[in-house]
C-alpha cells in the first residue's frame, strides 16, 4: 500500500486555518444574534411610558372622645398615588391659529388585602397636582389642563394646546403627571401597600 504525501506551504496552511475559523464563527454569530440577544418590538400600546408610584405619609390628627379628655395625636398611614404617562408613538403638532386637545381616561384596578376599601378620594388632597411637561412652549402659545373624577376608580384629563401666532408648534410627546392622589388608609396598618394597575386611554383631537 502506497502512502501519498502532500506537502502544504506554510502560508497556504495559515490561510486554510483562517478560512476554517471564519467558517465556524459565522454560524456561531448568527446563532448568538437570533437566540441569545433579546428581541424588542414596539407598538403604539407597548411603547407608552407609564410610571406608577404608591406611597404613604404618616399624618397626625387630633380627636376628643369626650369633652373632658385631652386631645391626643393619633397617626395614620395615608396612601397616595402618582401616575406619569407619555403617549407613544403619536406626536402632537399644532398649526398656526388652531388648538389640539389631548384627552385621557385613567381606570384604576385596585387589589388589596385586609379590611379596607381603597378608592380615590378628594380628602386630604390639597396638594393634588396635574403637571404637563413638553420640550418647549413658544411665546404666545398656551397649555390648559383639567382633571375630573368620573367615579371612585377613574378620572379624566383634558389638555388643550393652543397656537394663536406661531408658524407651527411641534409639541411632541408630552409627559402628563397626575400627582398626590389620595387613596385612603387601612383599618389595619400591617396589611401592606395596595397593588394598583392603571389602564390609560388617550386620544388626540
Amino acid at each position: 500500500m502506497s502512502v501519498i504525501e502532500i506537502k502544504v506551504d506554510g502560508k497556504i496552511a495559515a490561510w486554510l486555518l483562517i478560512g476554517i475559523l471564519v467558517g465556524l464563527l459565522i454560524p456561531l454569530s448568527v446563532f448568538y444574534t437570533n437566540t441569545l440577544t433579546p428581541k424588542t418590538e414596539e407598538t403604539s400600546e407597548e411603547g407608552n411610558t407609564t410610571i406608577i408610584r404608591i406611597y404613604r405619609r404618616y399624618v397626625y390628627v387630633e380627636f376628643t372622645p369626650e369633652a373632658e379628655v385631652e386631645q391626643v395625636p393619633v397617626g395614620y398611614s395615608h396612601y397616595f398615588l402618582d401616575v406619569e404617562h407619555r403617549i407613544y408613538p403619536e406626536s402632537i403638532n399644532v398649526p398656526r391659529g388652531s388648538e389640539k386637545t389631548l384627552w385621557m381616561r385613567y381606570t384604576l384596578h385596585i387589589h388589596t388585602s385586609g379590611e379596607w376599601d381603597v378608592r380615590l378620594s378628594t380628602d386630604l388632597s390639597e396638594d393634588q397636582e396635574l403637571a404637563i411637561e413638553v420640550p418647549r412652549t413658544p411665546s404666545g402659545c398656551y397649555i390648559r389642563s383639567e382633571l375630573v373624577f368620573t367615579s371612585a376608580t377613574s378620572f379624566e384629563v383634558t389638555i388643550k394646546f393652543g397656537n394663536p401666532s406661531v408658524d407651527g408648534w411641534n409639541v411632541g410627546r408630552p409627559l402628563v403627571k397626575v400627582l398626590h392622589l389620595y387613596l385612603g388608609y387601612p383599618s389595619n396598618t400591617d396589611i401592606g401597600t395596595p397593588d394598583i394597575r392603571v389602564d390609560i386611554e388617550a386620544w388626540i383631537i
